[in-house]
């Protein structure tokens, strides 16, 4: 990501995320990219990693080759809500706001491979695409 994108994709997730400093931004997107890099075989966080400035490829970058638990979409965003010590409804809005910024970012190519290398049901979560089978977080507790 070259520097005046890594500027624009901080502003951008600062705009739609209606984030009140840089600082609770930059929380937010590193909470989303290390629950990513759990999800995503270690040689796909790497080159994720490759496209990212710094403290965002630190996020992803990944040491076991091995990694990639099998989680749901759901899973993922309780992840992102316990890393963020926040709700599972703005902890979904948080991981939309990452996403959208990063598509605009990114080269379509790193985007269709991590769309290829994630489970189906996160196409909803990060690409807004409809799935076969669709998690229903807003249901209540019972």
């Amino acid at each position: 990501m070259p520097a005046n994108s890594f500027g624009t994709f901080i502003s951008d997730v600062r705009t739609m995320g209606q984030f009140s400093s840089n600082l609770e931004t930059v929380q937010v997107i590193q909470a989303t990219l290390r629950t990513l890099s759990e999800c995503i075989p270690g040689p796909e966080a790497n080159e994720l990693a490759s496209t990212m400035p710094g403290p965002f490829a630190a996020s992803l970058r990944c040491e076991d080759w091995q990694r990639g638990e099998q989680f749901s979409s759901s899973e993922f965003v309780q992840r992102v809500a316990l890393r963020e010590r926040t709700n599972l409804s703005e902890a979904r809005r948080h991981i939309d706001v990452v996403f959208s910024a990063l598509c605009k970012v990114l080269p379509q190519e790193a985007i269709e491979r991590l769309r290829e290398t994630l489970p189906l049901d996160y196409g909803t979560l990060f690409f807004g695409e409809p799935v076969l089978e669709t998690v229903h977080m807003h249901q209540p507790i019972q």
